[in-house]
């Protein structure tokens, strides 16, 4: 068959495939795939909780401006040489998961450095500037080694996880994540209120290091379907960005996914940092911050998940966006304490709702085959949406007041439900006409 029929052939299949998934997994692979995608999500959630439990408040000490804030949380931005070499690399891996697993220890081992130093900083008497220039440095390289796990993490779920469960194991790795990080939670406000600082900062940042490292651990034993890499376009190909172009569905879902991706996916953040820095919060209170987050997760991702496997993602992701709309608007309406807590329970609940539902589309959509190409080209452009949103919201935040941004933002929330709706209703209802 000439190459450019088999390139045909491909699109046209993203949602007739043969469902290569659910065929060579039995229900007992698929139940195992489960039990070890939600040790693996929820360690390495507890874990990236637990150095949000340091890292936020870390900052502030450090005196920080909004605008470097904006840039540590943008700092995924420095992933896309790796996205874009990935393709090269994945496509002699049928199966991903020891690449993936190996590919996370320098990603990783970044925040163990980041520990060392906010634990010897005072011993050594590196003043708080030269610290805030090697936390950023450090955050910018594990930003960078990150974006050679981006890539192989998605193949890999794609390759274990069917459409047809991909709702309830997102929703029992927040469940169960949240829980093993209330276990640790109140051991890290602990450290925070009663060790000095910065070396209080680098003991939690080391607990969170280990979890999500413990998480990927769990990468290694599950059941992996092999991806057809001999029928994958060549990456960064005409045919590859062919492939993309010509699936409409997963194009137009790309468009909504990179708009809302800039605007809340990273910026609730804000919120915190106005607690911290208007309203006076406590460092200490950085703990109860995570916590209501923990609790809030424990609740709603469960049954959210469920939804999701029930519903579809289609229907449901457009809705998540009322509660986006609320998380900003609640810290204007109550200006104190309470609205900045109630904020995080209502952001909380929207990410537990939209990325569960998000995740199924991105991974369901394309067929198999084009899974490196597809995936690599939303990888590279979300990380540049986040990247330029987030700096860009930290700027307006240091040039407006809170309250106008949160205003802006929560007001455009609303504007998405109609967009979603629109921009998803050529994608297909039922479940399992997605890879």
């Amino acid at each position: 068959m000439p190459k450019n029929n088999l390139l045909e052939k491909d699109i046209e299949s993203v949602y007739t495939s043969d469902m290569v998934d659910e065929i060579k997994l039995s229900s007992a692979d698929i139940t195992r795939n489960v039990k070890l995608f939600v040790l693996l999500g929820s360690a390495y959630g507890a874990g990236s909780a637990e150095l949000q439990l340091a890292l936020q408040p870390f900052l502030v000490y450090l005196n920080a401006s909004n605008t470097m804030i904006g840039f540590v949380s943008g700092a995924p931005i420095v992933a896309l040489l790796g996205i874009f070499l990935s393709p090269w690399i994945t496509r002699h891996f049928r199966r991903k998961k020891k690449y993936f697993f190996f590919v996370s220890i320098p990603y990783l081992g970044m925040f163990f450095l980041i520990g060392l130093a906010a634990i010897f900083a005072g011993k050594l008497h590196i003043p708080n500037p030269h610290l805030l220039i090697y936390l950023l440095l450090l955050i910018l390289a594990s930003s960078f080694c990150g974006g050679f796990c981006s890539l192989p993490s998605q193949e890999y779920a794609a390759a274990c996880i069917p459409m047809s469960h991909r709702g309830r194991q997102a929703g029992y790795s927040a469940s169960v994540g949240g829980l093993a990080f209330l276990c640790i939670a109140a051991l890290g406000g602990w450290v925070l209120s009663t060790v000095s600082k910065p070396a209080a900062f680098g003991y939690v940042i080391f607990m969170g290091w280990f979890l999500m490292q413990s998480g990927f651990l769990m990468s290694l034993f599950a059941k992996e379907v092999p991806v057809p890499v001999e029928k994958a376009p060549p990456p960064w190909s005409a045919a590859m960005f062919k492939a993309v172009w010509r699936d409409t569905p997963y194009m137009r879902f790309l468009v909504v996914y990179l708009l809302y991706s800039m605007m809340y996916t990273q910026t609730f953040v804000f919120v915190n940092i106005y607690g911290f820095n208007n309203l006076k919060m406590a460092i200490a209170t950085a703990a109860i911050m995570a916590t209501v987050v923990q609790i809030t997760r424990i609740a709603v991702s469960t049954p959210f998940g469920y939804l999701i496997d029930k519903l579809s993602p289609k229907r449901v992701l457009p809705y998540s966006f009322v509660l986006a709309s609320a998380a900003m608007l609640v810290p204007v309406i109550v200006p104190n304490q309470y609205g900045v807590y109630i904020s995080i329970i209502l952001s909380t609940a929207f990410i537990s709702l939209l990325l569960p539902a998000q995740t199924a589309l991105l991974l369901g959509i394309p067929s198999p085959n084009n899974r490196a190409g597809h995936y690599s080209i939303q990888l590279i452009s979300f990380y540049a949406a986040v990247g330029l949103g987030t700096i860009t919201i930290g700027f307006l935040c240091d040039i407006l007041s809170y309250h106008t941004v949160f205003i802006i933002l929560g007001s455009v929330a609303l504007v998405f439900i109609p967009i979603c709706k629109y921009m998803l209703k050529s994608l297909p209802d039922e479940i399992k006409s997605y890879s």
